[in-house]
């Protein structure tokens, strides 16, 4: 029979080796969670990019020089934030969508 001492010693180094075989089993099965929010990422940033198409295809001849020159300014910003901060991005580009009349798509 053993003692408890080496019971406890046993089941300590069946934890650390179960422990460490997990990131690897990770690594190796990634799970559908991580797919899925890497293509919703990539989603998210490609309907920012068609949100700056559709402000540079939208008429603009009835906005005063200054809100479109303001709309403008918001749809860069928004667009230059489409590659690190998507969602920040289609909210300056809804933004500046609206001001110039445009019903963001």
């Amino acid at each position: 029979m053993k003692s408890t001492s080496a019971i406890a010693a046993s089941a300590a180094v069946t934890c650390l080796a179960l422990l460490s075989a997990t990131p690897v089993y990770a690594q190796q099965h990634p799970s559908s969670t991580t797919k899925q929010s890497t293509t919703k990422a990539a989603a998210t940033t490609e309907h920012c990019r068609d949100l700056m198409k559709q402000f540079d295809a939208a008429s603009t001849s009835h906005v005063s020089a200054d809100k479109l020159a303001d709309a403008k300014k918001q749809a860069m910003h928004g667009d230059n934030m489409c590659a690190s901060n998507p969602k920040e991005g289609i909210e300056e580009l809804d933004a500046a969508l609206r001001k110039v009349g445009a019903t963001p798509k």
